[in-house]
């Protein structure tokens, strides 16, 4: 398990301490979001600020499975449980938050690079962020 933050920081085995640290770290501005990954594939990740809340999105083994919050506005009580949760190994975070499917397919069909994925989620997180500063 590792937490990356956009900021380039990282941890490995994260405790709920260094978790909370972390995301208390989120400001809105810039690369502001976090991921915590099992693997390349399974991951939990956020954007957001405290005042304006966050967008949490979550996949499992492929992109078929990638899903996010239906609120862009969760307190961050709820993302930093949701994160804790998902550290621990235990399926209490999905219950915490209602959730989408996120379609990450190309036009033809075929499933978006994991690279471009990346890429599509961090200027996502960045126009958001750019749509609540306005």
């Amino acid at each position: 398990m590792r937490l990356d933050l956009g900021d380039g920081g990282s941890i490995e085995n994260p405790s709920p301490f260094q978790i909370s640290d972390f995301l208390s770290r989120l400001d809105g501005t810039g690369d502001s979001f976090a991921i915590l990954e099992r693997d390349e594939m399974s991951y939990v990740q956020t954007s957001g600020d405290p005042s304006g809340g966050f967008l949490v999105e979550y996949q499992v083994d492929s992109i078929d499975q990638h899903f996010r919050s239906t609120r862009y506005d969760l307190p961050f009580s709820t993302v930093e449980a949701i994160f804790k949760s998902y550290a621990a190994g235990n399926e209490e975070w999905k219950t915490m938050a209602d959730w989408e499917r996120d379609e990450l397919v190309g036009a033809s069909g075929s499933s978006l690079p994991w690279a471009l994925m990346a890429v599509v989620a961090i200027a996502g997180f960045a126009a958001l962020a750019w749509y609540r500063a306005a």
